[in-house]
């Protein structure tokens, strides 16, 4: 069994009223232990970061934020086959940079 830590960030210049997104496989046989998860955007109400678990089957909101901040997310397992989308939604009038993050520990065999 190895561990080792990890960091996922995806940053984007998101166009007017658009979205972009980054998923994050788990691959199979592997674990992932996320530890803190945030979002990097502009201080506006218009633009949002989150991050998703399961997007594709049962969705779960693991943080939605506008602005900048950092979340502990304790006793957050994701196994096997999983997924997590980082979402970048940008709902003003012009281009926006904004970014999110995932920090956590990969298990394996």
């Amino acid at each position: 069994m190895y561990k080792r830590d990890y960091e996922h960030r995806y940053y984007a210049t998101v166009s007017a009223n658009s979205t972009s997104y980054n998923d994050f496989d788990i691959a199979s046989g592997e674990s992932f232990m996320v530890y803190s998860i945030g979002g990097d955007a502009v201080h506006l109400q218009d633009v949002k970061v989150e991050i998703i678990r399961d997007p594709l089957g049962t969705p779960e909101i693991l943080l939605c934020v506008h602005g900048d901040t950092v979340q502990t997310v304790p006793n957050t397992k994701i196994s096997g086959s999983d997924k997590i989308r980082i979402k970048l939604t940008n709902d003003s009038d012009q281009s926006e940079t904004i970014g999110g993050f995932i920090n956590g520990e990969y298990y394996g065999a």
